[in-house]
């Protein structure tokens, strides 16, 4: 063998080990100037790292913090929520991009987005968590001072145009005594007026649900009769090219909801779908299982032109006007029916979520809980 094979050999295993180290001090570089909360704990919640993006979160040095249990982070109306993440980082699984509270070394209260995944050892026992958190306090207070804002305006709106609505409604009963370009101006204040106070009402009972102060009467009822009694009363008012069928697996379907709520999202769905249908809806019912738990799926679906990719990631969005080229009846929304949809189906345990969406139609689903039968 030959000097340079020698030399060869004995400094290939050297390359490997060099390489290895640079790529550690890369990605310990990369933690350590992350603007992210970057630490790691063990099973028991005992931390055992903590980035310089954590220091500046939470105020604490890693001489402060490291060996002491994270739980000292925690505010006191979380505590039970820390709990159960603990439980579920034991059982092996993820939690991702979770908005909670987290209380730092001066005692404020921060909100911040987590995500953490368990840590295995050589043994592939779980040994423990890395964190990564985002401080979005910034963004949260802004939303809260938003919601603030909207709310206090919807109240303080709300009269005024109780006391409009009643004039107009005074006037329209006597039309005799106006000329036909009065009672056709009497008409579009009746009608805007009629959206602004639907916006007024969408606004307080966004307001309601997102402050938690929605009292929700969950019950066991049959979703036929919830369907059947909607489309009865929404048949009446859609017009008559358009065709309403239903699709149920079974008419025996017991969900565990509030009944309003329910009604209120499927006559939204139905509105919406009105308006961009061009001669067809479908409501169809199926059952769904998710995560080992069973739910009821509902659908509503039009024949419209359906919505572009832009339009589906803030359709649920508060405000949010998704044009189509229109080719049902096309009136304006206010822009919060789609929201507050959103809103009721969490408050009902539930999620929404746009199914489909092309050229030949939109499909919009949601899901609610079914009620075990004794």
């Amino acid at each position: 063998m030959s000097d340079s094979e020698l030399r060869s050999q004995k400094t290939a295993p050297n390359v490997g080990v060099e390489h290895t180290i640079k790529e550690s001090e890369i990605y310990k570089a990369i933690i350590e100037s992350s603007q992210d909360a970057i630490f790691t704990r063990t099973i028991d919640g005992i931390i055992t790292f903590w980035n310089h993006g954590a220091e500046i979160f939470y105020g604490y040095s890693p001489e402060e913090i490291v060996g002491h249990t994270f739980e000292r982070l925690i505010p006191d109306d979380r505590k039970k929520e820390y709990k159960y993440f603990i439980k579920q980082i034991k059982q092996g699984k993820k939690i991702i991009s979770y908005e909670t509270k987290r209380k730092t070394k001066k005692g404020s209260i921060k909100y911040v987005l987590i995500t953490t995944f368990p840590l295995y050892s050589s043994y592939g026992i779980i040994s423990g968590s890395v964190t990564i958190a985002r401080d979005i306090t910034k963004q949260k207070q802004l939303e809260i001072r938003k919601d603030d804002f909207n709310s206090l305006v919807a109240h303080e709106l709300r009269n005024p145009v109780a006391v409009i609505r009643t004039g107009i409604q005074s006037l329209g009963m006597v039309t005799d005594e106006f000329t036909l370009a009065q009672k056709k101006f009497i008409d579009i204040i009746d009608r805007q007026s009629s959206r602004l106070q639907k916006i007024i009402d969408n606004l307080l009972e966004l307001a309601r649900f997102e402050s938690k102060n929605a009292i929700i009467n969950f019950r066991k009822v049959v979703l036929q009769d919830v369907i059947d009694s909607v489309v009865s009363d929404q048949t009446l008012e859609i017009d008559k090219n358009i065709k309403l069928q239903t699709s149920c697996t079974t008419s025996d379907f017991i969900v565990y909801v509030d009944e309003d709520l329910l009604t209120r999202v499927l006559i939204n769905l139905l509105n919406n779908a009105v308006r961009f249908t061009r001669s067809f809806i479908k409501i169809n019912v199926e059952p769904f299982l998710e995560k080992n738990k069973h739910y009821i799926k509902i659908s509503v679906s039009d024949d419209g032109s359906g919505i572009d990719k832009e339009g589906q990631n803030k359709l649920f969005n508060k405000f949010s006007q998704v044009t189509r080229p229109v080719s049902g009846s096309g009136y304006k929304g206010t822009g919060l029916g789609l929201a507050l949809c959103k809103e009721m189906v969490v408050q009902l345990h539930g999620r929404i979520w746009i199914e489909t969406s092309s050229p030949e139609g939109t499909t919009i689903s949601f899901l609610i809980l079914k009620a075990n039968v004794d």
